[in-house]
């Protein structure tokens, strides 16, 4: 669990933040306003569910209402992503109530039984979540890749060859750059770079670790490989985002 919050967002706000790392789920509560993620646009209201993965980059453009949103992030390496066109959803009432529950033990003294308490309402909030995406047709193609980046994820895999990808799958390069094409709209190793720096981000703000360890974490061999790619990436240099939180 990375964070359980309740945010406000006044009218006619512009914002440019990044998304947690993991899964972050947003439920608003009242109010609408615009978001643009992943090079899309959304209209999101008052009962929508907004979900964002891996530490993306979003833009708020808000208009006269005031906003109000539950926000939850968290990492679950077993839950692949949504779809990039499955990010803003309409909610249930049980999703509605099992974001209510989880705020509500999120404010609790610290006990055994606000503990449980979270993790059980977010549980649920999984299970609902899941059966929307019984509705969501991924196909033999996009759903090899999603195997595969959570086979990635979990085994800590973040600077994987090609050849690597197709010994883990048992699938040719061809069918892996397809399969991940479809899925993400983007060549493997674009892909997995995207991920390797999100992660490295997430890591700079969310951990305790050093450059140096996260580079190692993640695979580089140099530091200064490392550093390099991140400040290609993100157009600053890894120190400038370490022990800083955005929202």
């Amino acid at each position: 669990m990375i964070g359980i919050w309740k945010f406000d967002r006044k009218p006619y706000v512009h914002s440019h933040s990044r998304s947690t790392p993991g899964h972050l789920l947003h439920l608003i509560l009242s109010g609408s306003y615009k978001i643009i993620t992943e090079g899309r646009e959304h209209s999101v209201r008052a009962g929508d569910v907004v979900y964002y993965y891996g530490s993306e980059p979003v833009e708020g453009i808000g208009d006269a209402s005031h906003v109000t949103f539950y926000s939850v992030g968290f990492i679950c390496p077993a839950m692949s992503p949504l779809p990039s066109d499955k990010r803003v959803f309409s909610s249930s009432g049980a999703l509605q109530r099992a974001f209510d529950c989880l705020y509500e033990y999120s404010i609790f003294p610290e006990s055994e039984k606000k503990t449980f308490g979270i993790y059980s309402a977010l549980f649920e909030i999984l299970v609902q979540i899941s059966r929307i995406r019984l509705n969501i047709s991924e196909g033999e193609s996009s759903g090899l890749w999603w195997g595969l980046e959570r086979k990635l994820r979990e085994k800590g895999i973040f600077r994987p060859s090609i050849d690597e990808l197709c010994e883990m799958s048992g699938k040719g390069r061809s069918a892996i750059v397809r399969a991940c094409r479809k899925a993400t709209g983007t060549s493997p190793m674009k892909w997995i770079q995207g991920i390797r720096m999100s992660e490295a981000h997430g890591l700079l703000q969310f951990s305790n670790l050093n450059i140096t360890k996260i580079a190692q974490r993640l695979g580089y061999p140099r530091i200064h490989e490392f550093s390099r790619e991140f400040s290609r990436h993100f157009g600053k240099a890894p120190r400038f985002f370490q022990k800083k939180h955005f929202s």
